[in-house]
């Protein structure tokens, strides 16, 4: 699954900026400018990293051991520190982005767009240094309360917020649905609802693949075994997040591209 992760993501991040530079003359409008398409490309970005820290693991099988601290340990555990977290705060932003266009009904400035997701990946290499910092040899060797409140903390708060987030919106669009009848709608407001639903799948997807190995870590420091099977399916999971993102994106892309309200090439 490493491998199939990794390879589907590399293969989709290439093929969306491959569109970006040499796609524009299908647009009339630069594909770049379109949010949700970014926002996908950053999601898609931060899945990578997860099967590139996997792919360690090979490293491993050939020596026929496990050692830390090591170079290669630490940079497992830096790619998984950045990967798991990203992908948290990126599904995240991607609820937050939906929230805003769905139920203040406006888009984000570009400019202030762009900065926005500048800050989100320097939020998150501040997050994989800060424990490095103060624990570099052991940071990445002993689970405890660092990584609880530098890894774990913003997985959860990532999903659940997420949960709270979509559960808003969805709530909102059924009362909304009530008051105004569908014959009546805008076309732009019957996209934007239509994209909205198409977008929920992205967070469904990380949630349902990413909670069983920090729910596994919290089990355990409540006092419960977990045993090794089931660490080794949960991050099999995790890892898979980059393929299942991928065929989203393959599913959903004509909506969420026409977003920009052009011709889509086949």
């Amino acid at each position: 699954m490493v491998l199939v992760s990794f390879s589907s993501a590399l293969a989709l991040i290439c093929c969306i900026t491959y569109h970006m530079f040499f796609w524009r003359k299908y647009y009339r409008t630069y594909p770049g400018y379109n949010q949700y398409l970014l926002l996908i490309f950053n999601l898609v970005l931060a899945d990578l990293q997860q099967p590139v820290a996997f792919l360690i693991t090979f490293h491993w099988i050939a020596q026929n051991y496990i050692l830390a601290p090591t170079a290669a340990c630490f940079i497992k555990g830096w790619l998984v520190q950045v990967g798991d977290v990203s992908s948290g705060i990126w599904v995240l932003a991607i609820a937050l982005h939906t929230w805003y266009t769905v139920v203040r009904k406006r888009k984000v400035e570009y400019v202030r767009f762009c900065c926005s997701l500048v800050g989100v990946w320097g939020f998150v290499i501040l997050l994989a240094i800060i424990g490095p910092i103060a624990h570099p040899k052991t940071y990445f060797v002993n689970t405890g309360a660092w990584r609880l409140g530098l890894l774990y903390f913003w997985i959860l708060l990532a999903q659940f917020g997420t949960v709270l987030i979509y559960s808003s919106i969805f709530c909102l669009l059924r009362r909304r649905m009530k008051q105004v009848p569908p014959a009546s709608q805008s076309a732009s407001s019957a996209y934007i609802n239509r994209a909205a639903r198409f977008m929920v799948l992205y967070p469904i997807a990380y949630i349902a693949f990413s909670l069983p190995l920090p729910a596994g870590r919290l089990a355990v420091w409540n006092g419960a075994k977990v045993s090794t099977t089931f660490y080794c399916n949960a991050a099999t999971l995790m890892t898979s997040c980059g393929f299942i993102d991928t065929i989203l994106y393959t599913l959903t892309r004509r909506v969420l591209v026409n977003e920009i309200g052009h011709p889509v090439p086949p």
